[in-house]
């Protein structure tokens, strides 16, 4: 299975406003809208970062890139990606024409920390705190964005480190956060057909027998990986519900 790690940084909008207390802005008082600064990508397991910006590539190049890289996953790792990063990628995919990429497995980590776990914080970096990991880069705020729009070189050097690190730890959380991942695409299934059990997560065959999974019309047999601690079950039923009653 190709599994691709993404992350983008986007510019603000510029919009002008009467007070600093202003909580909406009418569409009319928008000056510039947004628009997207950079991304960094993996391939799950590659070690290796991919980076692209409008400062470096192109806006048109940048963006055509990311459409082949999401068309050529089969999953897509991103924090948050389903709400933003997703979105925003699709918006520019529809202004230039590209269509949608091939679709693929949303894996988004923000989802399963708030669906999970109480916590004090969903950030991303606290999550990297509270796992004892290495955390995101340390900017200087704000001011690295409106530098980097403003062609800052050593500002958009800055923002490349940044956007890189997040997706390598991207990487980190899913591994921790992997047995915990609802709805998580089969990987077995993109590997070669063997006669040994494989674990739907990691596709490791080390497993162990830990009981029955019941639902409301069968049993199956359940397995835990001892390698990545995610729980599986047998494809055929041990016993249905008709069966039982009779």
């Amino acid at each position: 299975m190709k599994t691709l790690l993404i992350d983008i940084e986007t510019a603000p909008a510029k919009a002008y406003i009467w007070d600093l207390r202003t909580r909406y802005v009418p569409l009319s008082q928008v000056a510039e809208d947004g628009y997207i600064l950079c991304f960094a990508a993996s391939w799950m397991g590659s070690g290796m970062v991919e980076f692209a910006s409008r400062w470096d590539h192109g806006e048109k190049q940048m963006i055509e890139w990311a459409w082949e890289l999401l068309d050529e996953a089969d999953a897509v790792i991103h924090y948050n990606g389903k709400r933003y990063d997703i979105p925003r990628l699709n918006s520019e995919f529809l202004v230039r024409g590209l269509g949608p990429p091939t679709p693929s497995y949303q894996i988004d980590l923000y989802e399963t920390v708030s669906r999970k776990f109480k916590v004090l914080s969903k950030s991303m970096n606290h999550m990297l705190r509270l796992l004892s990991l290495e955390e995101k880069v340390k900017h200087k705020g704000m001011e690295l964005w409106t530098e980097c729009m403003d062609g800052v070189a050593a500002s958009q050097k800055e923002m490349e480190t940044y956007n890189i690190r997040d997706v390598e730890a991207l990487e980190d959380l899913y591994t921790h956060l992997l047995p915990w991942i609802d709805n998580h695409p089969n990987v077995a299934l993109w590997m070669p057909a063997t006669e040994d059990r494989k674990c739907t997560h990691c596709g490791s065959e080390n497993l162990r027998f830990k009981g029955y999974k019941y639902t409301r019309v069968a049993s199956y047999k359940q397995y835990l990986c001892k390698d990545c601690g995610s729980y599986s079950r047998s494809r055929f039923a041990e016993a249905r519900r008709e069966d039982v009653l009779r």
